[in-house]
C-alpha cells in the first residue's frame, strides 16, 4: 500500500538566478479521480476545503482568497538588483496546516539568524495547536520549554521529529554558489551539477 499523502515539493535554480519552487498536491486519495485524456495527468482536489456557502470565512468569491496551505515560496534579498545575488531562495515546506508556521520559522532562521538552508530545515520546530497549546519537537533547550510554560502555554514535547512538523526542500544562493537542502523529516535529497 502506498504511504498516505500526495504532496511533493521541489526547488531548483540556475546560474543566472532563475528559481522555481513547485508544489504538486493531489490532496486525498488519488486527487479528483479525473485524469486528462492522452496526458495521464491526475487533477488535484485541493478545493475540497473551500466552501460554497455564501458568507463562510473560507468561501470562494470574487476578489477573495480562501485559506489554503499550498505555499511554494521564493525570497529575494534586500538588494535584488544583482541577478543571482546571495540570499536568493526557492523553498517550501509541506504539511497541511503546519505549512505557514514552518515557513515563518524557516525564514526567521535563514534571514534573521543567518543559518544555511540545511541547518534551518533540520532545526527543531514548534507547532501551534489551539488556544495556548503548543507542541515542540525534541531538541529545544529546557529553558525555552520552561519559559513557555511560565508564560501560561500548555506545552507538549513530541517524542521525535516527524512529518507532522512539516517537511521541506530549499535552495539558496550563498557566497556565490547554490546551497541545496532537504528536510530530514521526509524523503528527498539535494543534488547539483
Amino acid at each position: 500500500m502506498p504511504k498516505p499523502g500526495g504532496t511533493i515539493l521541489l526547488c531548483t535554480a540556475d546560474r543566472e538566478g532563475r528559481c522555481v519552487s513547485l508544489i504538486q498536491s493531489n490532496y486525498t486519495g488519488f486527487g479528483s479521480g479525473v485524469v486528462i485524456p492522452e496526458w495521464g495527468i491526475a487533477m488535484q482536489n485541493r478545493g475540497a476545503c473551500f466552501h460554497l456557502e455564501p458568507g463562510h470565512p473560507n468561501s470562494i468569491a470574487p476578489d477573495k482568497r480562501p485559506y489554503h496551505t499550498i505555499i511554494p515560496a521564493l525570497s529575494t534579498p534586500a538588494d535584488a538588483s544583482v541577478p543571482a545575488s546571495d540570499g536568493l531562495m526557492a523553498f517550501g515546506i509541506m504539511g497541511g496546516f503546519m505549512q505557514p508556521q514552518a515557513h515563518v520559522q524557516y525564514v526567521l532562521r535563514t534571514v534573521l539568524h543567518g543559518q544555511n538552508p540545511q541547518a534551518a530545515l533540520a532545526a527543531p520546530r514548534w507547532q501551534w495547536m489551539k488556544a495556548r497549546e503548543l507542541q515542540l519537537e525534541p531538541g529545544w533547550p529546557a529553558a525555552t520549554v520552561d519559559g513557555l510554560r511560565a508564560r501560561g502555554h500548555q506545552v507538549t514535547v513530541a517524542a521525535e521529529k516527524s512529518v507532522t512538523f512539516g517537511r521541506g526542500q530549499a535552495i539558496m544562493r550563498l557566497d556565490g554558489a547554490w546551497c541545496g537542502a532537504s528536510d530530514l523529516r521526509g524523503d528527498g535529497c539535494a543534488a547539483g551539477r
